[in-house]
């Protein structure tokens, strides 16, 4: 699933558990997960992780299901939410 407005369908809101919406602000969501935003302009953070599957394949990565928060540009606003995704196998489920 992956949702780029916060409020889909008839009325179905769009949100973490951290409350970030697609279309906030990066500033908002990685003060939300505690995370540097970075300088790059390009932004993708484990929003919620599921339990750990076993070894990751990605330094710093916990090989787990998780939620995305995703952002292309610097200073607009967070594109999409999805799931799932693993962070720690190189985004693969």
């Amino acid at each position: 699933m992956s949702a780029n407005k916060p409020v889909v369908g008839n009325g179905i809101d769009i949100r973490t558990v951290q409350g970030i919406h697609p279309g906030d602000s990066l500033a908002a969501a990685a003060t939300a997960l505690g995370v540097d935003p970075g300088t790059s302009g390009y932004f993708e953070a484990p929003a919620e992780t599921g339990p750990e599957l076993g070894p990751s394949r990605v330094p710093g990565q916990v090989n787990a299901p998780a939620v995305a928060v995703y952002q292309p540009l610097k200073d607009s606003p967070v594109v999409s939410i999805s799931a799932p995704t693993n962070f720690g196998d190189g985004h693969d489920i």
